[in-house]
Parts: C-alpha cells; sequence; structure tokens
C-alpha cells in the first residue's frame, strides 16, 4: 500500500510540474517508474476522479480542477444515471394534468389526458 500511495504522490506531482511547463495529456506526464501500480494508478486519477482516460485528459485541466467528491461522476453524464434510473418506471411526458386526488400518504389518483392512474408516489413538473 505504501507504494501504491508513493507511486500516487509522484504521479501527482508530475502531472503538477507538466502543467506549468505545456500541456500535454495526463498520460504523457506520468513517471515511468510506476511499476505494478501504473494501471491502478491510471485509473483512480482518471476514470475514477475524473471519469476520463488519462490520455484524454490535459495536465492543465487535470491541475486546475479542485478535489472533488468521487462519488459525483458518471462517465456517461447524470442524464444517462438518471434514465437507467427511472426505466422501470412508468413516466408520462407532454402530459397536461387535469386533477390530482390525495386520497392518503400511499393512494394518489391522477387525471391526464391520457387517462387516470393510480399510485403512491408522483413527481410532476410545470413548464415555464
Amino acid at each position: 500500500m505504501e507504494d501504491f500511495l508513493a507511486g500516487l504522490v509522484r504521479a501527482n506531482t508530475a502531472i503538477a510540474d507538466a502543467a506549468r511547463k505545456s500541456d500535454v495529456a495526463c498520460a504523457q506526464a506520468l513517471p515511468k517508474e510506476l511499476g505494478e501500480w501504473r494501471p491502478t494508478i491510471e485509473f483512480v486519477l482518471g476514470p475514477y476522479a475524473c471519469s476520463k482516460e488519462l490520455s484524454d485528459l490535459s495536465t492543465a485541466d487535470f491541475s486546475r480542477s479542485g478535489e472533488r467528491d468521487h462519488s459525483a461522476f458518471c462517465r456517461q453524464g447524470f442524464g444517462a444515471l438518471l434514465a437507467k434510473l427511472a426505466a422501470p418506471l412508468p413516466i408520462l411526458l407532454a402530459t397536461p394534468v387535469k386533477t390530482i386526488e390525495w386520497w392518503s400518504r400511499t393512494r394518489i389518483e391522477i387525471e391526464t389526458t391520457k387517462g387516470q392512474f393510480r399510485t403512491s408516489a408522483v413527481i410532476l413538473t410545470v413548464s415555464t
């Protein structure tokens, strides 16, 4: 583990040093002596931290980016994440709602231009 952490520090330092000289791909700036930890370090600094391969990430951009919450990234984008999470849900777009009857916390009846629906939860959006 110590070798990995030392390699991570060397890689970050090399990327920062390269950014001060010229803007190249982060992959080009990595030190050669990362040994068997190189693939792991490339993953941690690239796809895991920035959602991009180091070959597609410039040293200038990497150096300017601050510490981020790693759970805040999705390689395909948040739209793709939301679409995947919503896939099993019955979603109606461009459907004007006529009435909402809220009977209880678990029983909602909605009348729309496409018919009536019963549900336990609903998300409505309003166009501006």
